[in-house]
């Protein structure tokens, strides 16, 4: 008796479909090399030793600064000291931020170094005051991952939500009492004026503060539903709001909202990530509305229905994991979008702390001295290879996910 046929998953049989495509393994190698550089930046480029034997006992200075604590070591440590021995640094010796005086005044990388040994050769280069090209695209890689996941995570958070809120209960599904309506407004203006006014008391803190009280609002909404209120109820037009906001966002020019965001707020990463967050959580809600659209007509959404299960699990159970799956097409579009968008505010000087390094930055100190072209190829052929490799992992997302 012959066996059936080994069914195979829909999702396996997509991993293999995109496996199967160079584009995608050359993609998503690059991409995760720039995940693994993020993540053990520190211990491919530093000018602090991974080992050394202090007073006999053996040591590991970057990775005690890593996982915090009481260190002895910092950036001031005399790393000549007698009693620090056996020290071993790392592939390339240098900071991001480390000065190399007698190799300032962008040196080529082909060129002509004041070098101790070709240990101590920047490979890539210095800028004007001898910082290492290298070991900045090395920070720069972490800044692009993290500004980047971080900006596009809280896109995909608010966009998921809204969409699938807009899609799946339309505009007279939900229904309030005039309680509930009273308490939403008056939180919502009163969470306002706080993100108005806690950034000013806590400048360093202000993306934080921003993703913290939208939180609260959502807590508070699920809090609220849970309530019953014997007041009359009306309904709420999710589906109106959601595409009248998303139009009043679509309608200002994003430019204008990096910039007045970014005056409105000090530099740092956080910041960097609310303006992603802001500017692309409109293309992720309309694509997720519509995916909702289609899957709330399904046989299996309607047989939950009739067996009165509650409208929030079905949404939750039912309907939204299987509109996260297209959505994550949209998402890495965004990524690449998103890491764009970080290259540029670094290079027309906003967003990120003086301190960092970024790849906006580096190709921005180009402009210094035209001669010096390494400062513009290095950073923007990483730009150019981040944007792509996102592009095509989610165009080729989209074609499998209609082939498999």
């Amino acid at each position: 008796m012959e066996k059936p046929p080994k069914r195979i998953s829909y999702w396996r049989k997509l991993i293999k479909g995109l496996h199967r495509r160079r584009i995608f393994r050359w993609a998503k190698t690059w991409l995760l090399m720039l995940l693994l550089m993020a993540v053990f930046g520190d211990f491919i480029a530093n000018d602090i030793p991974l080992f050394c034997r202090y007073k006999g006992a053996a040591r590991f200075p970057i990775l005690e600064q890593v996982l915090g604590g009481g260190t002895i070591f910092n950036q001031t440590t005399d790393w000549n000291n007698p009693q620090i021995t056996s020290k071993i640094y790392p592939p390339i010796p240098y900071r991001f931020n480390s000065i190399d005086p007698l190799n300032s005044q962008f040196k080529s990388p082909f060129g002509k170094q004041n070098i101790k040994s070709l240990k101590y050769r920047h490979w890539l280069g210095t800028d004007q005051i001898g910082r290492d090209v290298l070991a900045g695209m090395i920070n720069g890689a972490r800044v692009s991952v993290e500004v980047g996941f971080l900006g596009i995570g809280l896109a995909a958070i608010i966009g998921i939500l809204l969409g699938s809120f807009s899609g799946f209960f339309g505009n007279y599904r939900i229904k309030w009492s005039i309680g509930q309506w009273v308490i939403t407004i008056v939180s919502l203006l009163a969470l306002a004026w706080l993100a108005y006014v806690l950034p000013f008391y806590w400048p360093q803190n202000g993306g934080g503060i921003i993703f913290g009280l939208v939180l609260l609002f959502i807590f508070l909404q699920v809090g609220l539903s849970r309530i019953n209120f014997k007041t009359k109820k009306i309904p709420v037009p999710v589906d109106g709001a959601t595409i009248r906001l998303v139009e009043v966002f679509n309608a200002i020019p994003n430019l204008l909202l990096v910039l007045v965001i970014s005056v409105l707020f000090p530099p740092s990463l956080l910041v960097v990530a609310l303006v992603i967050g802001v500017t692309h959580w409109p293309m992720i809600t309309l694509f997720v509305r519509g995916e909702m659209l289609k899957i709330r007509q399904r046989e299996y959404l309607l047989a939950a229905k009739m067996q009165n299960i509650p409208e929030w699990k079905i949404l939750w159970r039912h309907a939204l994991p299987n509109a996260i799956g297209p959505a994550l097409i949209v998402i890495m579009l965004g990524l690449g979008s998103a890491i764009l968008a970080e290259a540029f505010l670094s290079f027309i000087g906003l967003g990120l702390p003086p301190d960092l390094v970024s790849w906006g930055k580096l190709l921005a100190a180009s402009r210094e001295n035209f001669s010096a072209w390494w400062m513009a190829v290095f950073p923007g052929l990483a730009i150019f290879l981040t944007i792509f490799s996102a592009n095509r992992i989610g165009e080729i997302l989209l074609e499998e996910m209609k082939a498999a």
